[in-house]
């Protein structure tokens, strides 16, 4: 059979200087991954050419994200993640090259058998499957080509048929095109469960796992710190230091503080008990004088085991009474009324870190301001 056409002009952009170029890096950026997703393919009994689809997706870049709100290896829209793949204020898990590899496979293979034809799954992973089968229904037609040739596809799913096969058939003859070939151990990979939130900055300078591969391999993370009940993954020949550390070493706690109107990184500092230092080191994209409600602050908290010193009210007090309001905390509530946390817990028979409710009636000490 000669060459389609599509496949021709999608090989001819990739021979091309530029085309070359983006492949070349593309496959340099697979390598810490590429050993994984072979096995994970020749396990699920897939073909072995989709290890050549993150390529395409996303150019190997853990940290993809596209025009349309993709993210990761494999390229998962939010509303195409579930019931795979999960993300809150702590993890993104479409940038964890584990369970996107494993959701991608299980997502495609779950395509062939409804489709029972690779081009046909591959499509159906661009455009959906539902659109897909739409697409079938409505034509009668079962070929990749003739539905592509006739115009029933996508654009976009047209030309992402067609180059997934131009970069199967360019990379797979890598010496035949001056594409770089690697003689490296593959790379291996160990994940290892964390039972409080680890920092992979400080994990990184007490390991000696160099923080880049830290943070590609933990893409998941949002924060750079791993949060409870999470696995970190961890380059094999490393792992036995970074379980030492994470069994011996006191790594520091933290906390996340959702910034509401009024808060400055002083006050915070002064609040939590944390050295301004350490909030400048753990947020260091925040300006302080451009804190905006809504944002998330990192606080680390120095001493998370030590209760602080029971609270004890003035002897010198006025009384205030709050109805508590949606949104509002106790913090909030403390800076309006120029009261502390502490004493309007003690007043009301709370803990500091109590959760408030609307509709709450609190007394509010308020100190004297001598005249």
């Amino acid at each position: 059979m000669p060459p389609h056409p599509l496949i021709e002009a999608e090989r001819k952009r990739l021979l091309s200087k530029e085309g070359i170029t983006w492949l070349a890096r593309s496959l340099e950026r697979a390598r810490p991954f590429w050993h994984f997703i072979s096995l994970s393919i020749m396990e699920a009994g897939l073909p072995w050419e989709l290890v050549y689809l993150p390529v395409v997706e996303s150019a190997y870049n853990v940290h993809a994200v596209s025009r349309s709100g993709a993210v990761g290896l494999w390229q998962f829209m939010e509303n195409s993640m579930h019931p795979w793949l999960t993300k809150n204020e702590w993890i993104d898990e479409r940038r964890d090259f584990v369970l996107s590899t494993r959701a991608a496979l299980e997502k495609l293979s779950y395509n062939y058998s409804v489709l029972g034809d690779w081009l046909l799954a591959l499509a159906a992973y661009n455009c959906g499957l539902n659109r897909m089968l739409s697409i079938i229904h409505l034509t009668g037609l079962k070929d990749y080509f003739a539905l592509a040739e006739g115009g029933h596809l996508p654009r976009q799913t047209t030309h992402y048929v067609a180059r997934f096969i131009a970069v199967v058939e360019t990379a797979s003859q890598a010496a035949r095109h001056g594409l770089p070939i690697s003689w490296e151990e593959p790379w291996e990979w160990e994940g290892l469960s964390v039972d409080r939130p680890v920092s992979l900055r400080l994990l990184s300078e007490r390991t000696g796992v160099p923080l880049d591969i830290l943070e590609e391999a933990n893409a998941s993370f949002l924060l750079g710190i791993a949060p409870p009940s999470s696995v970190i993954r961890i380059p094999r020949h490393h792992a036995t230091a970074v379980r030492e550390a994470l069994e011996s070493v006191p790594l520091l706690d933290i906390t996340l503080h959702t910034v509401r109107t009024g808060d400055t990184l002083s006050a915070l500092s002064r609040y939590y008990g944390v050295p301004l230092s350490l909030l400048y080191l753990y947020n260091p994209d925040v300006r302080p004088r451009a804190l905006t409600p809504g944002m998330t602050i990192i606080i680390p908290l120095v001493s998370p085991r030590t209760p602080p010193p029971p609270a004890t009210l003035p002897a010198s007090l006025r009384w205030e009474h709050h109805t508590v309001q949606e949104g509002e905390s106790l913090w909030r509530i403390a800076r309006t009324y120029g009261s502390t946390v502490e004493w309007i817990a003690l007043a009301n028979g709370l803990s500091p870190s109590a959760v408030i409710h609307p509709g709450m009636r609190l007394k509010i000490p308020v100190p004297l301001v001598e005249e």
